[in-house]
């Protein structure tokens, strides 16, 4: 709902506000893939969900490998992961003036996730 509200001031989509906020806040790695291996990895991560997004760092320093930045979508979060996303939507909501959940309901949102 959030990033719904978010993306209509903002002028984009839902996904690319997630996808936004993945970036920001979410846990990623860097892992070194064979070059011809890239795009498939890359296909195969992405299938896993709106929030695993893989970006290219360029070459690694292992000859013939790039550098792939991975991030693992909000499906795999914790609490506390899933609080620092949340928390990070609702600071852009309200830098755009846009009203959010109360505090006692924003509470109740991070704690259901964990159940």
């Amino acid at each position: 709902m959030l990033c719904e509200k978010l993306a209509i001031a903002m002028d984009t989509t839902k996904e690319e506000i997630y996808k936004h906020e993945i970036r920001q806040v979410g846990k990623s790695t860097i892992v070194p893939i064979k070059n011809e291996e890239v795009e498939y990895f890359k296909s195969a991560w992405e299938n896993k969900g709106l929030g695993y997004i893989c970006e290219s760092l360029g070459n690694s320093k292992i000859a013939g490998y790039e550098n792939l930045r991975l991030y693992y979508g909000s499906s795999s979060y914790n609490t506390k992961d899933m609080s620092r996303l949340i928390n990070s939507i609702v600071d852009d909501c309200k830098s755009v003036g846009i009203e959010t959940l109360p505090p006692k309901e924003l509470e109740s949102l991070i704690e259901g996730w964990k159940k």
